[in-house]
């Protein structure tokens, strides 16, 4: 047992083992970033909507203005992937990019209220 313990150590310790283990670590980081969200793929697209719409439509223009821009905000999302991916986004997809915008409409709301605050 000792021998093999030390047989693998050295092994381990070989420019061949080091070139085994960053293979293993890249797929595994590979693995783990591909069980993201689509939304946060595309997280700067998603700010980038947020923050012309905030611009293009101002809160008291109706009654309905948070509902406008989270419409228009999903719409410029859905653009950009789609011209990105080339094809149009399914069902599924748009209902990712719809709670990413919300969950990051919800994060952008929240932050400067909690800088003045502190």
């Amino acid at each position: 047992m000792e021998n093999f313990a030390n047989s693998l150590w050295t092994f381990l310790n070989s420019p061949t083992g080091i070139i085994i283990m960053v293979y293993i670590a890249v797929k595994a980081v590979n693995k783990i970033y591909e069980k993201r969200p689509l939304w946060k793929q595309y997280e700067g697209a998603v700010i980038k909507a947020i923050r012309l719409v905030e611009k293009e439509i101002p809160n008291t223009a109706s009654p309905d203005s948070g509902i406008a821009k989270f419409d228009r905000a999903l719409q410029y999302v859905l653009k950009v992937y789609e011209k990105a991916k080339g094809t149009p986004a399914t069902e599924a997809e748009k209902a990712d990019f719809s709670n990413g915008i919300e969950l990051k409409l919800l994060d952008m709301e929240g932050t400067p209220a909690l800088k003045k605050a502190a």
